[in-house]
């Protein structure tokens, strides 16, 4: 690291001279933080993650509060504040790397979804939401849409609720609710669910092992080995680093200990084996009705403070104040449904799972003709094709990292899997 040296020299007289040297290690200065930007041509976010209609076209930036000198690189090549992507037809990863004068480097990544179909939701006439889960108060008014581009509006719509029209309007909502909305255009179903949830403060919870996953993306809360948990896929080979035992050693505080090593979580979230103190490291859990939407509310005993979930996947214990935010799942070991399934039945076998590049399957017992799909797990459909051969193959290197379900359909029965691109 960088560091100021002083020596002092005396002569034969006593008097006193001093010689500083100064090192300087490139990048080791201040970090500057980055604030990221998405234009959508309506709106600014600030935010690296979005998901939009197949089509679209963003303009991604950065920005700092003190831009100082420094050099910008994108992964495209590009040097410059901001740029523009257009027509955006896949799942696709944007990096840029800031240099500031010291040489210390910082690097944002942008993650664009694109869909054939995006929910919306608006709560009581407020600003539209891209999401398909909301958590409201009773009595709220809710809007549900699904959002196609304009050439690919003139398909028909059918939600569980019977009616048929591309959006619909929950008056003042009582109850957990969930909807989904099927569209067929060009011979093709698009379904998309959507959860309207009711929150439940210091939900209650049973001790007992649970996963506690990143609701946003699927991804298991990890001990990891060090200090601090990080989010990451499901290992199946060793699933002990990835439970957590849940207990309750307070009112409605809970301790949340590693099936690993039996460290728990403290105030910072960070893995410790010091002295359990309920004060201290005592977690109250903000849930919903019928769901696994969580909240947790640290430091307790000091006012309310909750958890979220950082960029670089680990927990930041500074998430403010304000009750809105359900960024956890908490799943009960035997609930859980996103490991990889069995991946052969007798009527389809499919390999590798997990996949990197290429999905292939084999079609057998009878199926010759059928239609193959691939959808993310909230619903939305990314691949479609028609198969009529006994090998074939799914090109998945345009698909983010994450879990998958592929469906089989000849029109007389259905085969669906669940798959993992690494």
């Amino acid at each position: 690291s960088s560091a100021v040296y002083r020596v002092t020299y005396t002569n034969e007289h006593g008097v006193k001279s001093m010689q500083i040297f100064t090192i300087a290690v490139a990048g080791d200065c201040t970090y500057e933080p980055i604030i990221p930007e998405i234009d959508d041509g309506n709106k600014i976010i600030n935010d690296t993650v979005i998901t939009v209609l197949q089509g679209s076209s963003l303009t991604l930036s950065i920005t700092s509060y003190s831009w100082g000198w420094g050099s910008i690189k994108w992964n495209t090549g590009a040097t410059t504040r901001s740029i523009k992507v257009n027509n955006i037809r896949s799942d696709r990863t944007y990096s840029v790397l800031y240099t500031n004068q010291g040489g210390r480097e910082i690097v944002k990544n942008f993650h664009i979804k694109a869909r054939f179909m995006i929910p919306s939701i608006v709560v009581d006439n407020g600003e539209a939401q891209t999401t398909n889960r909301v958590v409201i108060r009773r009595g709220q008014t809710v809007e549900l849409k699904a959002v196609v581009q304009r050439n690919t509006a003139d398909g028909t719509w059918l939600w569980n609720t019977g009616e048929t029209t591309q959006k619909i309007t929950l008056n003042k909502v009582q109850n957990t609710g969930h909807y989904t909305v099927n569209y067929a255009y060009n011979g093709v179903n698009y379904p998309l669910d959507f959860h309207v949830y009711i929150p439940i403060t210091n939900k209650p919870t049973e001790a007992g092992d649970y996963f506690i996953k990143n609701a946003g993306n699927g991804l298991y809360l990890t001990n990891t080995g060090t200090d601090v948990p990080g989010f990451r896929e499901k290992n199946e080979d060793d699933l002990d680093t990835q439970i957590w035992s849940i207990s309750k050693p307070g009112t409605i505080r809970y301790q949340i200990t590693s099936k690993a090593d039996k460290r728990f979580l403290n105030e910072l979230a960070h893995l410790t084996d010091e002295t359990f103190t309920l004060s201290k490291h005592g977690f109250a859990f903000h849930g919903v009705e019928d769901g696994n939407l969580y909240a947790i509310q640290n430091n307790t005993g000091g006012g309310l403070t909750l958890w979220k979930i950082g960029e670089g996947g680990t927990i930041d214990t500074n998430g403010g104040k304000t009750l809105g935010d359900y960024p956890f799942e908490i799943v009960a070991i035997d609930e859980d449904t996103n490991g990889i399934e069995q991946t052969s039945l007798n009527a389809v076998v499919f390999y590798p799972n997990p996949v990197r590049d290429f999905l292939s399957f084999q079609l057998k017992d009878g199926y010759e003709r059928a239609s193959c799909s691939v959808y993310s797990v909230d619903g939305s459909l990314l691949k479609h094709s028609i198969i009529n051969n006994i090998t074939n193959q799914i090109d998945c290197r345009d698909l983010q990292s994450g879990l998958y379900i592929l469906i089989i359909d000849d029109g007389e029965r259905m085969s669906s899997f669940k798959f993992l691109k690494k």
